[in-house]
């Protein structure tokens, strides 16, 4: 997901250079992978709109839930395991 940027004047067509970003307006809307948190405080004060999340965040973000699903997997393999293993140690009477 990448940052997105509404001019104040809706109809703007152009490039602009900000800090080192390229922003490449289109009827009035940019789209940049990352915006430093300077440069979009700049453009905040100067009536533009910013939604979305810098690349680098969308990834660490997908990263941490591929993570946390991995976790909760191999949770849910482990208990079923230990259920099972309950459940044969039970059918044979307590001895394995």
């Amino acid at each position: 997901m990448a940052k997105n940027i509404k001019s104040p004047i809706s109809t703007y067509t152009g490039t602009q250079h900000i800090g080192g970003v390229t922003l490449d307006f289109r009827d009035g809307k940019a789209e940049v992978g990352v915006l430093t948190a300077p440069v979009e405080a700049y453009l905040k004060r100067r009536g533009y709109e910013i939604s979305g999340r810098n690349d680098a965040d969308a990834k660490a973000a997908a990263d941490a839930k591929a993570a946390a699903d991995a976790k909760a997997k191999a949770k849910a393999a482990a208990d079923a395991k230990a259920a099972a293993d309950a459940k044969a140690a039970a059918d044979a009477g307590g001895v394995l």
